[in-house]
């Protein structure tokens, strides 16, 4: 017989082997394999404590702070109010008439106190223009206001109504 015959051979017995060895406990015991670690199905509880706290129902980017309804004795919260990022907003151009200002922001026409329903990556936001001037536009998002300037600046800081 050749070499590679008897290769194959010790390889079919080697599986052979094998085999046995993993189907007959009794074939284990008499080869002296080692039985197999009892599973520990003991839970710990965990140690973890996050940095902050975060709520699994809220998309990311949603403050935690509630707006509020005041009912006389106690206060109700009514909705989340998201953080809206400065950059979620460009002007693109100004059309500007006295009678009838309109802006350009995002690829959207916005005619003054019209309300035009955005995408942003925060989702669908109902955004209104309350103020268009010659070189700037003030929008107005879920209860803060945000200014646009035409040369690309966004104002310092959004403000609250």
């Amino acid at each position: 017989m050749n070499r590679r015959g008897n290769i194959l051979k010790l390889a079919v017995s080697a599986s052979l082997v094998a085999v046995a060895l993993m189907w007959n406990p009794v074939a284990q015991a008499r080869a002296g394999v080692a039985k197999p670690q009892e599973l520990d199905l003991h839970l710990t509880e965990s140690t973890y404590v996050p940095v902050k706290e975060r709520d699994p129902f809220t998309k990311p980017g949603w403050s935690p702070v509630m707006v509020t309804a005041n009912t006389g004795t106690n206060t109700v919260p009514v909705q989340r109010v998201p953080v809206i990022p400065p950059n979620t907003f460009r002007l693109q151009g100004i059309l500007f008439d006295s009678a009838s200002p309109a802006a350009i922001v995002n690829n959207e026409l916005f005619m003054l106190n019209k309300t035009v329903t955005l995408k942003t990556a925060l989702g669908p936001l109902a955004v209104k223009a309350v103020e268009i001037t010659r070189d700037r536009v003030v929008l107005a998002v879920n209860g803060q206001k945000i200014e646009l300037r035409l040369n690309g600046d966004v104002a310092p800081k959004a403000r609250k109504e």
